[in-house]
């Protein structure tokens, strides 16, 4: 299955030339969640790439290069793409169990919380 990509269309405020507000359409990037499928911009996700060892990586920034997967900021969501493993499926992370192995999920587990709690 391949992710699904939209963009959202939210309405801000800008002057006119005579000085008057009128609504003008910005474009909003939104991304699924791989985990509970609901969309949302991409400023309220979290993002995951496969680095080029292989590994899963928490991608704060949102910047880094490679095919990325997206959770909700909430750590049910991060858990629930394990138990599933769409982060095996959707990275296409080689091997099937030992692709995300217990010392990963537990690196990826310390970094999701600690930007959970840094972001509150």
């Amino acid at each position: 299955m391949t992710a699904v990509f939209a963009i959202a269309v939210a309405p801000v405020a800008v002057a006119d030339s005579a000085g008057r507000k009128e609504a003008a359409k910005t474009k909003v990037s939104e991304r699924t969640c791989v985990a509970c499928r609901a969309k949302a911009p991409r400023a309220e996700l979290l993002r995951f790439v496969r680095g080029a060892d292989g590994r899963l990586i928490f991608d704060q920034s949102g910047r880094l290069p490679g095919r990325g997967a997206w959770t909700c900021s909430a750590i049910e969501c991060f858990e629930g793409a394990i138990v599933r493993g769409r982060f095996a499926h959707i990275i296409r992370l080689s091997g099937s169990g030992s692709a995300l192995d217990t010392e990963m999920i537990d690196e990826l587990r310390a970094s999701v919380e600690a930007y959970l709690n840094v972001a509150k």
